[in-house]
């Protein structure tokens, strides 16, 4: 099934068995591990009788849904009801763009337009309690690298294609942590550790390392490998698993690394 709105660097899979990729959707029974092709009917169950632009999953498991008409819904799993999100004038969204990004904390989500604007959709009462404007006109239509990641107090680190943010949710600033002016070279991926220190991958430069702390970053030019030698290589994605293991995938090949850069290197699991 098409996504015409969708600009994902990465395979991501969203339960039961959604996988979504560039411009492209596909449906996986996980109890016979094979594809469901006939994805319009499974949506037609929740609601969605009409051609999907984007769709996300919060940390509740519900879908979000993005139509190509510019409607967003909410589809709440537990209840197997779908959601008008905000008013009618606000639920047509293409004065703020395609949704483009989504990140929860607690009984709060952060949705990121392809505008550059930032709204906080609550869940509790039904509608939007918060705006942030900073980013109209920066982030726009060609930001196809876009990542929101809460850390474990709600606030928030955002990247886009030049630039590392982090919001403090109780101050309500932003602060700009890093950034890269070159067509070439990009932020491409990021991840939180459980530590709170932030991975970014980049088009050209290797690894950066954000420390939480005191925001200093590091830079990484080369993946340093357990066998003494090193890879250069544009990274295209970076995830950190539940043992704090740093996972990293390069273009070339699609190689995928496991390792600790800063204490052991890496070890080249499959090429």
């Amino acid at each position: 099934m098409d996504l015409s709105g969708v600009f994902v660097e990465c395979i991501w899979y969203v339960q039961p068995g959604f996988v979504k990729e560039l411009h492209y959707l596909l449906l996986l029974d996980l109890s016979t591990n094979e594809f469901e092709y006939d994805i319009p009917g499974v949506l037609k169950t929740m609601g969605i009788h009409e051609k999907l632009a984007n769709m996300f999953i919060d940390n509740d498991k519900n879908y979000w849904f993005v139509t190509e008409s510019g409607h967003f819904y909410l589809y709440d799993i537990k209840k197997k009801i779908l959601c008008p999100i905000g008013s009618e004038r606000e639920n047509r969204v293409r004065h703020y763009g395609v949704p483009v990004e989504l990140a929860q904390y607690k009984n709060q989500c952060w949705i990121v337009y392809s505008s550059g604007l930032i709204r906080c959709w609550d869940y509790s009462s039904g509608e939007f309690i918060l705006e942030e404007s900073r980013f109209v006109g920066l982030v726009n239509g060609f930001a196809d690298r876009i990542y929101l990641k809460p850390d474990i107090h709600g606030n928030l680190w955002f990247m886009y294609n030049n630039g590392v943010f982090y919001y403090n949710r109780m101050s309500r600033l932003w602060k700009t942590v890093v950034q890269i002016n070159d067509v070439s070279n990009f932020f491409t991926c990021m991840d939180i550790d459980r530590k709170g220190d932030v991975w970014v991958g980049t088009s050209k430069s290797g690894l950066r390392l954000i420390r939480h702390q005191t925001f200093n970053v590091e830079k990484m030019d080369q993946l340093e490998l357990t066998d003494g030698g090193s890879l250069d290589n544009d990274i295209y994605s970076v995830f950190v698993d539940e043992d704090n293991g740093l996972w990293v995938g390069t273009l070339l090949f699609n190689p995928i690394e496991k390792g600790c850069p800063v204490t052991s290197g890496f070890t080249i699991q499959c090429g």
